[in-house]
C-alpha cells in the first residue's frame, strides 16, 4: 500500500448533507464550493485539508483533528467544535462568531478576515516567475 497516497476526499460544488463521515482519516482533502450541511465528522482526522467556499452549517467535528488545515470562505455557522484539536490551522474570510465550542491556542490558529499580501523580494518575485515558464514550457 503506499503510505503518500490521499486517504481524504475531493469534492468540487458537490451536494453531501447530512452525512456521516464519523471516524474517517480525511487527510489531504480538498473540498470547493461543496454542501456539508448537517453532516457528522465526529472524531475525524483533518491533516492537511483544505475547505473553500464550502457549507458546514451546523456539521459536528467533536473530538476531530485539524492539523495544517485551511478554512477559507466557510460557512461555519452553528458548527459544533467541542473538544477539537487545532495545530497550525488557518480561517480566511470565515465567520467564527457562531460555531459552538470553538476552542484553541491563539499560537496555533491564523484568522484572517482575507487572504493576506505576500511581500516577496523583486530577485525572488523573477525566479519563480522564471520558474513557472520553465515549468509550462515542459
Amino acid at each position: 500500500m503506499d503510505k503518500n497516497k490521499s486517504k481524504g476526499f475531493h469534492y468540487n460544488k458537490e451536494i453531501k448533507q447530512n452525512k456521516n463521515f464519523m471516524y474517517s482519516d480525511l487527510r489531504r482533502s480538498n473540498c470547493y464550493g461543496t454542501d456539508f450541511t448537517g453532516s457528522n465528522f465526529n472524531f475525524s482526522s483533518f491533516r492537511g485539508a483544505h475547505f473553500k467556499g464550502c457549507n458546514l452549517k451546523k456539521s459536528k467535528f467533536r473530538r476531530a483533528v485539524f492539523e495544517n488545515a485551511v478554512f477559507e470562505g466557510v460557512n461555519l455557522g452553528d458548527v459544533d467544535f467541542r473538544d477539537a484539536e487545532f495545530k497550525n490551522v488557518i480561517f480566511v474570510g470565515c465567520d467564527l462568531s457562531s460555531a459552538k465550542s470553538l476552542e484553541y491556542k491563539e499560537s496555533e490558529v491564523r484568522v484572517f478576515d482575507e487572504i493576506p499580501e505576500l511581500d516577496i523580494s523583486k530577485e525572488l518575485e523573477e525566479a519563480v516567475l522564471k520558474a513557472c515558464l520553465l515549468y509550462t514550457s515542459d
